[in-house]
Order: structure tokens, then C-alpha cells, then sequence
């Protein structure tokens, strides 16, 4: 995506992706943040960089690409973006998870009309949604009420 067309004020070194995926990582890792969301991942950068990497640093992930991949082949799909969800795995734990397309959600609800559908078909927007459950051993001074446990 970054490309000197688009960025024709930055120095080429800092466009290319090994330069800027090192700074992303380093970004993320300074906050230590409980839950991760990330857009535009790349399914290859997700299963090669990101998911590694965050292991390293205690977290599960999961991943979902935009609904495009479904129609690729392998080597033409590790190219296809989408979204990624990272937790503290001694904090959380995943209970499920939902891949929503909204193209999928407009024509569902768009009632024949025809300008709706001409915006969303076009599009390949999806989102990621993970349900976590605290874990019981991370509260300090006991539990919380059950209702605020799962959320």
C-alpha cells in the first residue's frame, strides 16, 4: 500500500514493508495492550510475522481475510488483506468468534434497493469479532461479580 506515487514525501527506505512492519511491532509492544486489533493485515504477514511474533510476547490471535480469498487460489490469496485480533493469553480466553461481511448484511437487508447494492457490491469490507472470557487467576483481590466476569 505504500507506495512513492502515494508517498512521494518519504524516503524510499521507509516505505518498504520490512522497515515498517519492525515499526508497527515496536508501536504495539511499547503500549502492552491487553487485546490487539489490526486492519488490513495480509493473510501471509498475518501467519508469517504477526501471529509469531505475538506469541512471542503471549498472545493468541486469529484471523479472518476479506471475502475474496475465498475465490483465489493459495499463491494469488496469502496476498489478500483483512483483520486480526491478538489477547493476552494468560488473560483471556477465546470463546468464539464472528466474521460479519457486510456486503453479505446489505443485500440481506437492502429490500430490492438498487442503489444499496450497487455501493456494497464493489466493497470487500469485513469485520472480526472476538468473544474473550477473563481468566479467573488474573484478579488480584478475588473475583468480580459473575455478571462482570463475562462480558
Amino acid at each position: 500500500y505504500c507506495t512513492r506515487q502515494m508517498y512521494g514525501y518519504s524516503p524510499s527506505w521507509a516505505l518498504h514493508w520490512d522497515y515498517r512492519k519492525k515499526g508497527i511491532l515496536e508501536e504495539i509492544r511499547h503500549y502492552n495492550a491487553d487485546v490487539v486489533s489490526l486492519q488490513e493485515v495480509e493473510t501471509e504477514q498475518f501467519y508469517q510475522f504477526f501471529q509469531p511474533e505475538f506469541e512471542k510476547d503471549g498472545y493468541q490471535g486469529i484471523f479472518a481475510p476479506k471475502s475474496r480469498a475465498r475465490t483465489m487460489q493459495e499463491s494469488e490469496a496469502k496476498y489478500v488483506d483483512g483483520c486480526a485480533i491478538f489477547w493476552k493469553s494468560n488473560k483471556f480466553k477465546l470463546i468464539t468468534k464472528q466474521v460479519i461481511e457486510f456486503n453479505q448484511l446489505a443485500i440481506a437487508n437492502a429490500e430490492g434497493s438498487e442503489n444499496i447494492l450497487n455501493r456494497v457490491m464493489t466493497k470487500d469490507n469485513i469485520g472480526l469479532c472476538a468473544l474473550l472470557e477473563t481468566k479467573e487467576d488474573i484478579w488480584d483481590n478475588g473475583l468480580p461479580a459473575p455478571e462482570l466476569v463475562r462480558q
